[in-house]
């Protein structure tokens, strides 16, 4: 990502925060969207794969590429960064069509297009990024896939035969596409089922692009359902010490490793207060938006705070709206969770509090 692009985030971020400032309505420059639900994954620290086991039929009322497209511009004087996710994104045929109507219609304001991929389907992984990423020339785009362990690990956390392989294949295939606008890293979700290889993970991860994100397991009721069993919160002191070495060994080589070099330094300051050091701003300069239109503060709330589709997929009306802003206001603020997804907005949001939370945390204090 360019320094100007740099500029229009934080730029968006000063325009959120004097609009609270002034008790104006807040209209988010992040929208990430939860593309599908359906996933190849039988991930421990995950439960999204079991809902179209459990009703195949709600995979039909998933968002169609043009409501997607039409709430993803209805927000075009405002959004800057898009990141779809899921689930598996691959696994929605039509993802090239929704990507192609993202870039058509806001292309051109984004600083940042993102997108996450478990990876562990390489031929799928190179046929649509292939198509993809011959559409987003031009826009800052990254590429994150999951490695949450070494071998039998990997098979263990995420339940996937061979897995660990068939995304190292993904990763090669996707790197060899050799975008000129495109990054890529691994993402580590650091549990007590994985903390033992942390170090060795991160050099893996790290060899030959960018860091790795690394977060930690939440009982994340969007992703979990409230019935993971590896939340951090009541995980033995090794998976803070994971976090800690990470945090030290991270670089800090400019701007962009910046907020991820400072959650890792707040995080211990998570564990210390048993809640997020800064006030979060999801909700407010960031939306998560769900596979049927649901719209809400962030993936760790399952309550919807408005549907898409009572707004005519018009994402400003929404969030100017009476019942929207009534809905968000005692939500706002949430000091529950201290993940990358909402840390690193927050951490733009307040860089001073953050430097010194993080220097904090590194002392002990």
């Amino acid at each position: 990502m360019k320094l100007g692009h740099y500029g229009s985030l934080v730029l968006a971020a000063a325009r959120v925060e004097m609009a609270r400032i002034v008790g104006a309505p807040t209209l988010p420059y992040k929208l990430e969207y939860i593309l599908t639900f359906s996933c190849g994954s039988r991930c421990r620290t995950c439960n999204i794969w079991k809902r179209y086991i459990d009703d195949p039929e709600k995979r039909s009322e998933e968002m169609s590429v043009d409501e997607i497209v039409r709430s993803v511009a209805s927000a075009r004087e405002h959004v800057r960064w898009v990141s779809l996710t899921g689930g598996e994104i691959t696994d929605r045929e039509d993802l090239e069509d929704i990507v192609e109507g993202i870039v058509d219609a806001v292309g051109d304001r984004l600083a940042l297009l993102q997108f996450t991929t478990n990876g562990i389907n390489p031929d799928r992984v190179e046929q649509a990024f292939t198509r993809i990423l011959s559409k987003t020339e031009g826009i800052p785009t990254y590429v994150t896939m999951s490695l949450d362990g070494i071998d039998g690990t990997y098979e263990r956390v995420r339940g996937v035969p061979d897995g660990y392989a068939k995304v190292h294949e993904s990763m090669r295939r996707l790197e060899a596409i050799g975008a000129t606008d495109l990054s890529t890293s691994f993402q580590i979700t650091l549990s007590e089922l994985n903390h033992h290889e942390a170090d060795d993970l991160f050099e893996i991860a790290s060899d030959g692009r960018e860091r790795p994100i690394i977060t930690m397991a939440t009982n994340a009721l969007q992703l979990t359902g409230g019935k993971a069993d590896v939340d951090v919160r009541s995980a033995g002191p090794e998976v803070r010490e994971a976090l800690r070495r990470a945090g030290d060994r991270y670089p800090l080589r400019g701007l962009k490793d910046l907020p991820p070099k400072l959650h890792l330094g707040l995080v211990q300051r998570f564990f210390d207060r048993g809640d997020a050091p800064l006030p979060c701003v999801a909700g407010h300069a960031s939306l998560t938006i769900d596979a049927y239109g649901g719209v809400l503060q962030c993936d760790s709330r399952d309550q919807a705070l408005a549907r898409l589709d009572e707004h005519d997929f018009n994402i400003p009306a929404m969030c100017r709206s009476k019942e929207f802003r009534e809905a968000l206001a005692p939500l706002s603020n949430c000091r529950e969770c201290f993940t990358p997804c909402q840390a690193y907005p927050t951490i733009m949001h307040h860089p001073g509090r953050a430097l010194i939370g993080a220097a904090r945390g590194r002392l002990g204090l």
